[in-house]
């Protein structure tokens, strides 16, 4: 009787640390499954909000686009009557642009609505002059990284198309932006305090960051997994150099355009609702 009862006992007992063993591995699973699900809802949140970050850029850099296009035709030999154009166009861009230049073929400054007819700065060494004038009948868009204008004294990105006549290179049309058009449109977004958003050149050069951090404008980027992704959208996780905060990463590429756009949110916000599960 005696055996038979201590052997129901160690029943009972095998039973009890079966199904405590079993409720810890449901738990357990069940936690690790709330945080991989935090995780992948971060990847997919930062993914969207970097392709609306893109996508809204876009439209943006082809209004600057058709406004270098339009300034081009017409520019001539009459200072005043280009100025007149100038302000008549930079009406319907105002929000974006604040200076309009042109670069003669020498790489001094031919006319700006900030400047005087008579000033003519050197501009030669400026990236945007030089890969104009270097790459001989290639007529596109390019983005400098940013600069602090000669001019202007304001921190601008360069956008700048270059000026032919009959066949020879006869200068460079520049617009100036802000970089703050790119930063601003994260306002937009439903951030948390510890995410940021970035504008990266395909060349690895920050162009906008906010929150903004000194010295950061024209800087490389110290992420190596945007320039090595084969795809245009994608994710990854990276602790960042800057301020040390881990962050969930998502980015869309405008290969048309050699930026990229990045969204960030810290890991630890990401895992809030992962933390609420373990209490």
């Amino acid at each position: 009787m005696k055996r038979i009862e201590s052997r129901l006992n160690y029943g009972v007992l095998f039973a009890g640390a079966l199904g405590l063993a079993l409720v810890w591995t449901i738990a357990v699973f069940e936690m690790n499954r709330s945080e991989r699900s935090a995780i992948r809802e971060s990847e997919l949140r930062t993914s969207v909000q970097a392709r609306v970050f893109a996508e809204y850029s876009r439209s943006t850099l082809k209004r600057v686009n058709e406004f270098l296009l339009d300034n081009r035709s017409n520019w001539g030999n009459d200072w005043q009557a280009f100025a007149s154009e100038v302000k008549k166009s930079q009406e319907n861009i105002a929000d974006i642009t604040f200076q309009l230049a042109v670069i003669d073929q020498d790489g001094l400054l031919a006319f700006s609505n900030l400047a005087k007819p008579n000033d003519r700065t050197d501009l030669s060494e400026r990236e945007h002059f030089k890969v104009h004038k270097q790459a001989v009948g290639v007529d596109q868009l390019f983005i400098s990284r940013p600069v602090k204008g000669k001019v202007s004294g304001k921190w601008s990105i360069q956008f700048t198309r270059p000026i032919y006549k009959d066949g020879q290179f006869a200068g460079v049309i520049v617009a100036s932006i802000s970089p703050d058009m790119f930063s601003d449109f994260s306002q937009t977004l439903s951030l948390g305090a510890n995410s940021s958003v970035t504008t990266v050149r395909s060349t690895g050069e920050i162009l906008a960051r906010y929150p903004a951090l000194n010295d950061s404008l024209g800087k490389l980027t110290d992420s190596t997994e945007i320039a090595n992704s084969s795809t245009l959208a994608g994710n990854f996780t990276k602790k960042s150099v800057a301020d040390g905060v881990e962050r969930i990463f998502g980015f869309y590429k405008l290969t048309d355009y050699g930026l990229s756009f990045v969204v960030g949110e810290a890991t630890q916000d990401a895992l809030v609702p992962y933390y609420q599960t373990r209490k």
